[in-house]
């Protein structure tokens, strides 16, 4: 400190602080003692009262070797035991089929199996396309694409005002993903598949579904956009005859 130079105090009750050697930098040897200043000793604790403790009337102090002395008891709340929680490996999951419409003719790209739970009776929206899967009478599967074959862009910030807004292109052909639950379908029975996309020509308020086919059921309101009758495993790429017979083999 200059000693030409007056010590800042932001207190001006308490005395300015000394000038004092240090041996280490953040140490200081001697510190003065008095009003506004750390004390030298830390303060000594107060005799633990393990009881109190224990019941939840104090708190435990902040020392490891103490709470392992220490037992808290519980109290006891009144929980049934809880059934375990059932995991992942449990459900037998779903298989989900990348498939590719174009020119309308449906086939297959892709397949893998996803672990857990699958959702049922997805909720269709009617501007885009719906598929629907039926394996002999049974319907296996049912779901909405709502952006089926379009591309969207915006143009760049600061732009020609012209070339504002949002732009959709259709194209010539789209995938989607076909989800069938695991246990509703073997490798013997993929032949058998029949699926139907459909596009709604009006807007139905009632979209409740039953047992029978969609365009039974609203044969006025939809109309068939593409159908597939069976997936033919040995006409497929290598690639994907290979994932198909290993899914089916772990299932």
């Amino acid at each position: 400190m200059d000693p030409q130079t007056d010590p800042v105090i932001e207190n001006n009750n308490l005395p300015a602080m000394p000038d004092v050697k240090q041996n280490q930098p953040g140490q200081i040897k001697h510190p003065p003692k008095g009003k506004g200043y750390m004390p030298s000793s830390p303060a000594k604790i107060s005799k633990i009262n393990r009881i109190a403790i224990s019941k939840g009337l104090e708190m435990a102090p902040f020392n490891e070797k103490e709470n392992k002395k220490i037992k808290v008891q519980m109290p006891d709340q009144g929980y049934h035991d809880q059934a375990e929680k059932k995991s992942r490996k449990n459900e037998p999951g779903y298989i989900v089929f990348r498939m590719r419409v174009q020119d309308g003719q449906i086939s297959v790209v892709g397949a893998r199996k996803i672990e857990g739970p699958f959702l049922e009776n997805e909720n269709l929206i009617q501007s885009g396309i719906t598929y629907e899967a039926f394996l002999k009478d049974r319907r296996i599967a049912v779901g909405s694409i709502p952006d089926y074959g379009e591309q969207r862009s915006f143009a760049r910030p600061q732009s020609d005002p012209s070339h504002e807004g949002h732009h959709i292109t259709i194209l010539p052909g789209f995938d989607f993903n076909l989800k069938i639950a695991a246990d509703k379908i073997t490798f013997k029975e993929l032949p058998g598949i029949r699926l139907t996309l459909y596009r709604f020509k009006e807007h139905v308020p009632d979209l409740s579904i039953n047992a029978a086919p969609l365009k039974v059921r609203f044969e006025k309101e939809v109309r068939v956009v593409a159908e597939m009758n069976g997936i033919e495993v040995e006409r497929l790429h290598d690639d994907i005859k290979k994932s198909l017979k290993q899914i089916f083999k772990s299932k």
